[in-house]
């Protein structure tokens, strides 16, 4: 496809709307590309036929307190951009002008593992897990969600999914204790997560408990973990014959015990 002529009438039109629209919004109207009237914007100006677009004029990031706590809290740019309503641009310039790290340098990273340190402290402090808005209220939102994406913390909910059908949901008192049912919890590792489960939920009276209790096990522990669980609730009877005796859970012994 060929270059695209501009006509007086697309000129006449895109003067008029330069002045309240935004080039995204711009190019939706002329069907021109954002580079496209970039360029012509330019030309325009060198013309004298335009000025400078009061919706940029207006544009500028006026709570520096603000946006000094997003950008220290991870808070992506793009995110950064929509809440003030500016470019990309502007938000890399500003953090330079206030002096804030740039993103992915050696200060900027040192941030980011001083935050995670934060995590591994406070989750140390409180026996390994916690519920999850105790814990954002101290940590920055994106640094949890960075941390949970790649497995260093552990986020569990003490809820079953829709998936897991009506009539599952409605046991879900029957299933967690007081004091956990419909909450989510982080824990700090591995341990954490065996511990805070068998801690969360109660031992099945029913066999339909057991097989909901043993759906919900299945989406956060593996195997051996699933079983020390079920050790610690009293079911001590399991399909699985591959599982090793090394499943220990706070130092306890899980034996092994096969099916006849």
């Amino acid at each position: 496809m060929g270059w695209k002529k501009w006509t007086n009438e697309e000129d006449e039109l895109l003067i008029k709307l330069f002045s309240t629209m935004t080039l995204r919004q711009m190019s939706t109207q002329l069907d021109r590309t954002k580079d496209a009237i970039a360029q012509r914007v330019r030309e325009l100006r060198k013309q004298g036929k335009l000025g400078q677009s009061p919706f940029i004029a207006k544009s500028k990031i006026k709570d520096e307190a603000k946006f000094r706590e997003m950008w220290l809290n991870e808070v992506p740019n793009k995110v950064i951009a929509t809440t003030f309503r500016v470019t990309l641009l502007t938000v890399s310039i500003k953090a330079k002008k206030l002096g804030l790290p740039l993103r992915g340098s050696i200060v900027y990273r040192s941030v980011a593992i001083e935050n995670e340190k934060k995590v591994f402290d406070f989750l140390e402090n409180q026996g390994g897990y916690c519920e999850f808005g105790e814990l954002r209220n101290n940590i920055p939102k994106r640094t949890l969600q960075r941390l949970i994406k790649q497995g260093k913390i552990f986020k569990i909910p003490c809820n079953l999914s829709r998936g897991e059908g009506n009539y599952k949901r409605f046991s879900q008192d029957r299933i967690f204790k007081n004091g956990f049912f419909r909450k989510t919890f982080i824990c700090l590792d591995r341990t954490a997560v065996v511990r805070f489960i068998h801690e969360a939920c109660q031992k099945p009276k029913t066999k339909s408990d057991k097989r909901i209790l043993t759906g919900y096990l299945k989406r956060y522990l593996t195997d051996a973990e699933r079983i020390a669980v079920l050790w610690r609730l009293g079911q001590r009877k399991w399909k699985h014959s591959h599982v090793k005796s090394s499943i220990q859970v706070d130092g306890v012994l899980m034996p092994r015990k096969k099916r006849s």
